[in-house]
């Protein structure tokens, strides 16, 4: 497989990308799953509104493992503190906001920022905390690709090529198949 690295720090049109991909066409494959050493663990949220920073925490796991061999855990309150519009201090958080302030830092090793908090505590506390910002700076995102489209099928088409070709978890907002309406999600 060819190496499929992203050398900038922008947002990348998904229909350029997949011209340059090995694998064109997935329209045959109807059941795929990224190889097993690539799964990311699934993480309860439990009452807090993080699943956008669980997402992100447990995809940067994946990144860790294929660049480094091993799984690092990164710290979800960490991601949920630091990545989300500065005046914010509701529950949740935007995904493409979230993705471009990772363009700027990543995430801390779990160990050093563990504890899950809501908002607005997990905000205040991650600020106080500038010392962890260098450790994130290892972990910062290249960039990222956004597949949008209002044709379904097409949108599915697109959601097969990357993860045939890229063999990691795609961040998904799935909106509606949740209760409490739009939920982030892994697609593996």
């Amino acid at each position: 497989m060819a190496n499929l690295t992203i050398d900038s720090s922008r947002i990348y049109n998904f229909d350029v990308i997949k011209q340059t991909l090995p694998i064109k066409n997935v329209s045959s494959i109807n059941e795929y799953q990224i190889p097993e050493e690539r799964m990311p663990k699934v993480v309860d949220q439990g009452d807090y509104e993080c699943c956008v920073a669980c997402t992100i925490s447990e995809i940067l796991s994946v990144f860790a493992k294929v660049n480094n061999d091993e799984f690092e855990d990164y710290s979800i309150s960490y991601i949920y503190g630091k990545h989300r519009d500065t005046s914010s201090t509701s529950t949740g958080m935007l995904v493409e906001s979230a993705l471009n302030s990772l363009l700027k830092l990543g995430s801390v090793p779990y160990e050093m920022f563990p504890k899950l908090m809501e908002m607005p505590t997990v905000k205040e506390t991650v600020n106080k905390r500038v010392d962890l910002d260098k450790f994130a700076e290892q972990s910062k995102i290249k960039g990222y690709c956004q597949i949008r489209w209002s044709n379904v099928a097409q949108k599915i088409e697109n959601m097969k090529l990357a993860l045939m070709n890229y063999q990691i978890p795609i961040l998904a907002v799935s909106k509606k198949g949740f209760a409490g309406g739009s939920h982030c999600i892994m697609v593996y």
